[in-house]
């Protein structure tokens, strides 16, 4: 197993709901989007139903995934490094 450190940051939403900016997370370096999904529900309980799909565990459509500042498109795994960061941001956002 090869496992890396990275942070999960939230914007919104899901700042509110997660009452911080910011986790860290030891997972797996490829991993699944379903699987990085799963561990964020389990860290973050509040986001199921409200960011996560209950039934799922699916990031709900009007949520994204971006890797080091760039949205993620292919929504099926990732390949990740040490101190990567992943957003999880709503899709309405704006700037």
């Amino acid at each position: 197993m090869n496992k890396v450190k990275i942070k999960i940051e939230f914007f919104g939403t899901a700042k509110l709901i997660a009452k911080r900016n910011h986790i860290y997370l030891c997972i797996e370096k490829n991993i699944k989007e379903k699987d990085l999904v799963e561990t964020i529900a389990t860290a973050i309980p509040e986001f199921v139903d409200t960011i996560i799909e209950k039934n799922t565990c699916e990031l709900k459509k009007s949520y994204n995934f971006g890797i080091n500042g760039i949205k993620n498109t292919s929504k099926q795994s990732f390949s990740l490094k040490n101190n990567d960061s992943i957003l999880i941001f709503s899709s309405q956002s704006g700037g």
